[in-house]
């Protein structure tokens, strides 16, 4: 049962909630007001809707779900969310401070760089702080004021939501509101516009390899990446064991080199036909003997994808 109390003319109500004393004000000074109140919350305690909201500490939860991240992600999908968790909370905890995300050793291998949106990150001290309300008015700001496409805000609200999960199953989390048990769930998803794709016709294909024929690592690269169907990454991280000229097969597999583990975006395994006009191709490319990778930087070594790209 629920006991009614007047504090300074206010209505307050006590109970037992899992055993503990819950004493909240019904922010109300009309008497009819608070007892319809206390019959609600009799009648939720009576069918076990009422639940005791967990205290989770919100830099602790953000570093152990950082860390979830890095065991479970691939490292440019943890790069990118490791990214949008910085944005929205801030340098909260160490797997969020500025420089490079994800990186294993951030002092050594990159600059610290500057907080874009100082100032503007969501300030709360625990999980259970963190409200649907607080997360429309982040993100909304960030459409308004910072161009954030519907696209960016899709992909933060959806990180947010892994967060919650997270939090649900490894470390109890309930939330105040028995409404939203992910409060990212509340958000509504933004109306992407549908992508142009554009494709390069035989003639444009032909037109771009005759382009590059002066450089042979690049030309067998593009021209896998058009005959074989492969993503940026996929073709960077090919070593001369995944190329099978006998077989005419490319072999997308994960793998570990140099002490750096790789596995392709859908974390699966799978075997490319090399196609009569890609077979032509390669096997007119020759890769360095010496060499893992099989098409290797002008150093040798795995071209940095942003590198390639520019090049």
């Amino acid at each position: 049962m629920a006991c009614l109390y007047q504090r300074k003319h206010t209505y307050w109500i006590s109970y037992y909630l899992e055993g503990k004393l819950v004493q909240k004000s019904l922010r109300t000074r009309n008497e009819r007001a608070a007892i319809a109140k206390k019959r609600q919350i009799e009648y939720q305690l009576a069918l076990g809707d009422l639940h005791a909201a967990s205290k989770l500490a919100l830099p602790a939860i953000l570093q152990a779900f950082c860390q979830y991240l890095v065991a479970s992600r691939t490292h440019k999908s943890c790069r990118n969310d490791l990214s949008r968790l910085r944005v929205f909370f801030g340098p909260l905890c160490e797997a969020l401070e500025p420089g490079v995300p994800g990186s294993k050793d951030r002092n050594r291998r990159s600059k610290r760089r500057s907080d874009k949106y100082a100032g503007r990150h969501v300030r709360a001290e625990l999980l259970e702080d963190i409200t649907p309300q607080m997360i429309n008015r982040f993100i909304s700001a960030r459409v308004e004021l910072d161009g954030w496409s519907a696209k960016s805000a899709n992909l933060m609200r959806q990180v947010l939501q892994s967060l919650f999960r997270y939090a649900i199953k490894h470390h109890g989390f309930r939330s105040r509101d028995r409404r939203y048990p992910n409060p990212a769930l509340a958000v509504e998803r933004r109306r992407e516009p549908a992508g142009h794709i554009r494709f390069l016709d035989l003639q444009e294909i032909d037109r771009q390899l005759r382009i590059l024929q002066d450089y042979p690592v690049i030309h067998g690269m593009v021209a896998t990446y058009i005959y074989a169907g492969l993503r940026r990454e996929e073709g960077i991280w090919l070593t001369q064991e995944d190329v099978d000229p006998t077989t005419r097969l490319i072999r997308v597999r994960a793998k570990t080199v140099n002490g750096e583990f790789w596995e392709a975006k859908t974390k699966r395994d799978r075997v490319v036909p090399i196609s009569d006009v890609l077979f032509d191709i390669l096997s007119s490319y020759e890769p360095l003997g010496k060499c893992v990778w099989f098409f290797p930087s002008p150093t040798g070594k795995r071209w940095n994808p942003d590198n390639f790209s520019q090049d």
